[in-house]
């Protein structure tokens, strides 16, 4: 089965910056400006891209 659900991140994000790194489990952290989240910055891990 290669069905996935790639999940859909609501709001308006400007300048997403991804990073890879190995040392953590192979996992890419992802920083998305949001207004939403003023004064703080989500930050988002992921193995895959996917979950």
């Amino acid at each position: 089965n290669l069905t996935y659900f790639n999940p859909i991140l609501l709001g308006f994000y400007l300048n997403p910056s991804c990073i890879f790194v190995p040392e953590n489990n192979n996992t890419f952290f992802c920083v998305l400006l949001s207004f939403f989240a003023f004064p703080g910055i989500p930050i988002y891990a992921s193995r895959d891209f996917k979950e």
